[in-house]
């Protein structure tokens, strides 16, 4: 939950790692405008980024930006309003907001000072 509130879907590839069984360095990915995390996933386990960095030992974070499909929840505010005050926000708040309490996230999760 960011600190204006917006509550953010975050997806998980974990890497399939060979003994010692232990997690690749984390890569966050940003999905683009209009999207979601689901863009480096769709094109099944062989043709997509995020299988493919997962396969090679990487353990992969993706990110929803408020308002996507993954990301329509607020601790106050509704979505449901397509005018009203959850849609008050622009790529400023993604960038200032969102993405800081995401790495953080990532990084307190995976024991990381730094992503990929």
């Amino acid at each position: 939950t960011t600190e204006d509130g917006y509550i953010l879907g975050i997806h998980r590839i974990p890497t399939i790692r060979y003994p010692p069984y232990t997690p690749g360095p984390p890569v966050l990915y940003l999905h683009g405008y209009i999207s979601s995390s689901a863009e480096i996933v769709l094109r099944g386990r062989k043709n997509s980024l995020g299988f493919l960095l997962s396969d090679q030992g990487y353990d992969v974070w993706m990110i929803n930006f408020r308002g996507n499909v993954y990301s329509r929840n607020h601790t106050d505010l509704s979505p449901d309003d397509l005018k009203g005050p959850f849609w008050n926000f622009t790529w400023w708040e993604m960038g200032s907001l969102d993405l800081p309490k995401v790495l953080k996230y990532v990084l307190d999760m995976t024991n990381q000072n730094k992503a990929c």
